[in-house]
């Protein structure tokens, strides 16, 4: 496998856990625009909040599911001193809840 070069951009969003930025993929000198979310979850976050096997539980689930359509997908995982990322593909809504609102006519309910 080939390394993967990502221009990091601006934060587009922060959750209860870390925060996520753009990025894109740069091709050698020329940057090449190709997409990326990269989501930064602080190691101390991980550790003050004992969520250490959630993470793992996340990351391991996301590279089970790798190739279903209709998941947002992981790219890779980089562990750094101080924060885990996630490079995922960027979503065309970054906010869940208003991606819900936009389709809440088309909700149902599962039992």
């Amino acid at each position: 496998d080939k390394p993967i070069r990502i221009c990091m951009g601006a934060l587009i969003g922060a959750g209860s856990f870390g925060k996520v930025y753009e990025g894109w993929g740069v091709d050698g000198v020329r940057p090449k625009r190709c997409p990326y979310a990269l989501k930064f979850i602080p190691i101390r976050e991980i550790n003050r909040l004992n969520i250490s096997s959630q993470v793992n539980q996340e990351i391991k689930y996301m590279k089970m599911l790798r190739g279903c359509k209709n998941l947002v997908q992981l790219i890779n995982v980089c562990h750094l001193a101080t924060d885990v990322v996630f490079l995922m593909e960027m979503a065309g809504t970054a906010n869940l809840a208003h991606f819900l609102k936009l389709y809440s006519d088309q909700r149902r309910v599962f039992s």
